[in-house]
């Protein structure tokens, strides 16, 4: 998660957006950042669990990963359409063409 955060500084900077897939090693639990704040000793108990915790800049709430394929999209808000539908559609683009380069 924090090579997507590193991305979105990224793609404000330099003003273009920035589609990433990838995959997870093991069971892992994403948090979404109103999650963010964990009681002490609950990323151990993860831990001991054999799941790993990280947490995500953007919201929504928690996702158990694991053999799944991610993604993220990292870009600057002028380089989106307005409203959320066309920002979704924009986006439903970018994947459907770049998973066929990818076969």
């Amino acid at each position: 998660m924090g090579v997507d955060e590193a991305l979105l500084e990224s793609a404000i900077s330099r003003g273009e957006p920035t589609l990433r897939f990838y995959g997870w090693q093991g069971a892992w639990l994403s948090l979404g950042y109103g999650q963010g704040d964990m009681r002490p000793g609950r990323r151990q108990e993860f831990r001991q669990a054999g799941v790993g915790c990280v947490w995500r800049v953007t919201g929504g709430r928690a996702v158990l990963h694991g053999g799944d394929l991610t993604y993220a999209v990292a870009a600057p808000a002028h380089r989106l359409p307005e409203g959320l539908q066309p920002t979704y559609a924009l986006i439903a683009d970018a994947l459907v063409e770049a998973l066929a380069e990818l076969g």
